[in-house]
């Protein structure tokens, strides 16, 4: 028999002799406050638009001069690549020609193999094909696995 004793620890139980209500723990949060930040003021003073808007307005101006010139690239190099594509079909297309005339298959084409018909001369001794009770059950239990698998993807 074993017995418990539920106020060994007084803590266990509040109606045990002894027990200590615990101290409540108050934690201490710090708390952050973005706008006493040294950085976050200096962003936000303000700014003389004067000098943002001039700012502003070259580098949109070098911006599109650049897109220009980018333009003008892609338009050149797509020149390029049509201008190198025709010349390498025209090189193709000759040697093709060459190594077509290179082969001469007409002397395939007149050639005669000496042979004559092959008369059948196969024959079955008994005159009965028995079926393969064997190869019979190898074929149901591959239908019941091509069965089973099917049933996985339903």
């Amino acid at each position: 028999m074993y017995r418990w004793d539920g106020c060994r620890n007084p803590q266990n139980n509040e109606s045990c002799p002894g027990y200590v209500p615990p101290m409540p723990v108050i934690p201490v949060i710090d708390i952050y406050n973005a706008l006493e930040d040294d950085s976050v003021e200096d962003a936000m003073e303000e700014t003389d638009s004067d000098l943002y808007d001039k700012e502003q307005d070259e580098d949109s101006e070098q911006r599109d001069k650049d897109e220009e010139d980018e333009d003008r690239l892609e338009l050149a190099m797509a020149a390029t690549e049509n201008a190198l594509t025709i010349a390498n079909t025209a090189t193709q297309g000759s040697l093709l020609k060459a190594m077509n005339s290179a082969t001469n298959v007409n002397s395939y084409y007149t050639s005669n193999i000496s042979g004559g018909v092959y008369q059948d001369n196969t024959s079955l001794q008994g005159g009965k094909i028995v079926d393969n009770k064997k190869a019979f059950r190898s074929l149901s239990q591959d239908k019941l696995h091509n069965t089973m698998i099917e049933e996985q993807y339903q």
